[in-house]
């Protein structure tokens, strides 16, 4: 992930103006693939090079826990350069649990509520410091104020907003088994068309769990809670540092976006989901970080 994040920082420094022009007007900073995905999988990675910080983790010599700490602060200020949302959220949430839980089982209270106001701060400092934050914030300010002004149809978090509240209205005239995945598009589309003609786009709602809910409705959706939270309290797995603050980052991108309703989503989830457990679960010769 550094490497790449280098190469888009490149990008970026070549084509300054540009590129914060764009994001003044809604439109990510370049990179591979999707930017939303790609800013989840950062998020990871800084939660990873933390967990490897913690557990004073290195491979061979010692001297590589420098390198791991240089790499995980480069992610984290770097993020804020990419300045997706999605990301960002996802990061900080998962931080901030990890910063309670580390509060509860520590008792170091006010050691916590250092680490709690210093994470706080840090998006203020990044809005007064880093440009292509800036100009996010400020036209995230822009939309929500044209979505509460009813003038929303061209603005991403309006449509985001939108589309929730469509997603409810299915969900509330279907409460136990949904309207069914197969017809999920087309009803989405005449409720649309109905009650928000002048959005270019219909959206699916943008949550997986308001998705399953209006899709499958709380039949599903109760099989579903059960499946995605059965990995987090067996056998305890939630007591590791590193998965829980995976399942914090998870699930808060579930609530803001539909994330596993596509090939590259439900990797992304099983990928590290299976890789955590695996690590957790079986015999291992020698695991230095706990």
């Amino acid at each position: 992930m550094s490497l790449v994040s280098v190469g888009v920082g490149i990008n970026y420094g070549l084509h300054f103006d540009e590129i914060n022009t764009r994001i003044s007007m809604g439109k990510p900073m370049t990179v591979p693939r999707n930017h939303i995905r790609f800013s989840i999988l950062m998020s990871v990675a800084i939660i990873g090079g933390i967990y490897l910080i913690v557990g004073q983790y290195f491979y061979k010599k010692k001297a590589e826990k420098i390198g791991i700490k240089g790499l995980t602060i480069f992610l984290f200020l770097f993020i804020h350069l990419l300045s997706v949302k999605t990301g960002i959220v996802c990061l900080y949430v998962s931080l901030g649990v990890m910063s309670l839980r580390y509060v509860y089982i520590s008792r170091r209270y006010l050691v916590g509520g250092l680490m709690i106001l210093g994470l706080g701060s840090l998006p203020v400092i990044a809005f007064l410091t880093i440009p292509s934050f800036q100009q996010k914030i400020l036209y995230m300010h822009h939309d929500l104020t044209q979505y509460a002004e009813g003038r929303g149809a061209i603005y991403a978090d309006a449509g985001r907003l939108t589309s929730l509240k469509v997603g409810w209205e299915i969900f509330a005239a279907s409460p136990v088994f949904g309207v069914g995945v197969g017809n999920f598009r087309s009803v989405v589309n005449q409720k649309y068309d109905k009650k928000y003609p002048n959005y270019v786009e219909p959206l699916m709602p943008h949550s997986q769990f308001m998705y399953v809910l209006a899709g499958m409705g709380l039949f599903g959706f109760s099989i579903f809670l059960l499946a995605l939270f059965f990995p987090l309290f067996y056998k305890k797995t939630y007591q590791n540092f590193f998965f829980l603050g995976f399942y914090c980052l998870m699930l808060t991108a579930f609530i803001l976006e539909h994330t596993i309703e596509n090939a590259v989503g439900v990797a992304t989830f099983t990928f590290f989901l299976l890789l955590l457990l695996n690590h957790l679960l079986l015999p291992q010769k020698s695991n230095p970080v706990p």
